[in-house]
């Protein structure tokens, strides 16, 4: 009879680890998507919902509809210029974080094609503060949020610079950087960025 009772431990155990860790991953998965004001989640905050429906509007609203075609032969020679494009909102209040900035800004670059939606390859969330002081709140802020709900949690400083690096270990999000530097158009201000 120990014996089952210590099996039936066990998987209670494992069970108990496996539920708490998935519950873990949807946690980070949820603060990043809040980070992007939830637009990959092609559910825009309203504040941003505007910025999305006039320059990426594949991710103004929730949809399952795909496309897929298949291409005549020689087509990829003649295929249109590629261009990159920065496209950037900006906003003086995070609508899901407390975070108390000069001004923040949602920085998206861009492969653009013409006839063709643009595609995002690397977005990023800058916050200006007026001095170190307010940077460093703020991204001390960020530090407890993230490392409540990561697996890996790296933290390196320097004199003007301190870079966290979060990671929930398995998925298949790159690992999430902050970033406080010293701004290189002001003497007293400082960023903090968040990206990839």
């Amino acid at each position: 009879m120990p014996f089952m009772n210590r099996i039936l431990a066990t998987i209670l155990i494992c069970f108990l680890f496996t539920t708490a860790s998935q519950a873990q991953g949807k946690q980070y998965d949820t603060l990043y998507h809040k980070m992007f004001f939830n637009v990959f989640l092609h559910k825009p905050d309203s504040s941003i919902l505007g910025f999305v429906q006039t320059y990426f509007p594949q991710y103004a609203e929730d949809t399952t509809r795909h496309e897929w075609s298949l291409y005549p032969p020689g087509y990829m020679d003649t295929f249109p210029p590629v261009q990159k494009t920065e496209h950037n909102f900006l906003f003086t209040k995070h609508p899901f974080f407390n975070i108390t900035c000069i001004q923040g800004k949602f920085e998206i670059l861009a492969t653009e094609v013409k006839g063709y939606l643009p595609r995002i390859e690397k977005p990023g969330i800058v916050f200006l503060f007026k001095n170190k002081t307010d940077a460093e709140k703020a991204l001390n802020y960020f530090i407890q949020k993230f490392t409540a709900v990561s697996k890996i949690k790296t933290i390196k400083r320097t004199a003007d610079r301190t870079t966290a690096t979060f990671s929930d270990g398995d998925k298949g999000y790159s690992p999430m950087v902050f970033t406080l530097y010293k701004d290189e158009l002001s003497e007293n201000r400082y960023n903090v960025r968040f990206g990839f």
